[in-house]
C-alpha cells in the first residue's frame, strides 16, 4: 500500500489493485481541471448530493449492503465500479478496485 496524504495506491504482484481518495481530513482538495463548475463539491458532498449528481449524469448506482450499517453507507457507481464511502452523511472516500 502507497498512501500520499488523502490518495492510497494498493499493488499486488507489481500491479495497480486499488485506488482510493479520501476526504476525512479535508486535506485533498481535487485539482481545478477536474471539478466541473457548477456541480458540487466532492470533498464535502453529502449522500443526497452525490445521489442527485450521479442520477443527473444518467448513471447508475446500488446501495452496498455488506458495507452499509449504522453511521456509514457506500453506493457502487455500477458504470464504473467506483464505490462511494460516507460516514456521519459526508463523503469519506472514493474507491476502485478490481475485486
Amino acid at each position: 500500500m502507497w498512501k500520499y496524504d488523502g490518495l492510497q495506491l494498493g499493488f499486488s504482484d507489481d500491479s495497480l489493485e486499488f485506488i482510493g481518495l479520501y476526504f476525512e481530513d479535508r486535506s485533498l482538495t481535487l485539482p481545478p481541471t477536474l471539478v466541473d463548475e457548477g456541480r458540487i463539491d466532492l470533498a464535502k458532498a453529502s449522500v443526497p448530493e452525490v445521489e442527485k449528481l450521479v442520477t443527473e449524469l444518467n448513471l447508475h448506482f446500488t446501495a452496498v449492503d455488506d458495507l452499509t450499517f449504522d453511521d456509514q453507507r457506500v453506493i457502487r457507481i455500477e458504470e464504473s465500479g467506483v464505490s462511494v464511502v460516507f460516514f456521519e452523511g459526508e463523503l469519506l472516500s472514493l474507491q476502485l478496485s478490481e475485486s
